[in-house]
């Protein structure tokens, strides 16, 4: 059995024109996780695909598939909470203090 790292189910999008269906490759897969490496990929192309399946209207063609991915991820919110910066009130002061002086 492949790691948990390299496995993925293969997800098969019912297209527009021709072909008529769109197969989610680990090249692409992997490309998108170097892009957005804090969303929930899987979950997110579940739900693409849902969605593009729910009305005539919503299919892509195969040729878009990965243009329509990458931009459904850009809209996604991060799945991991990102690290605050801890605030410095010292040198919050000392900043505010230095554009007052200058």
């Amino acid at each position: 059995m492949p790691s948990s790292d390299s496995y993925q189910p293969e997800i098969i999008f019912v297209t527009r024109g021709r072909p008529k269906s769109w197969t989610l490759t680990n090249a692409f897969l992997t490309k998108a996780k170097g892009i957005y490496p804090n969303i929930d990929l899987i979950t997110q192309i579940q739900l693409a695909k849902v969605w593009t399946e729910s009305e005539d209207h919503h299919r892509k063609t195969s040729k878009g598939m990965e243009t329509f991915l990458l931009n459904w991820f850009g809209r996604c919110k991060p799945s991991k909470p990102q690290a605050r910066k801890q605030f410095d009130a010292d040198e919050f002061l000392r900043n505010k203090f230095a554009e007052v002086q200058s």
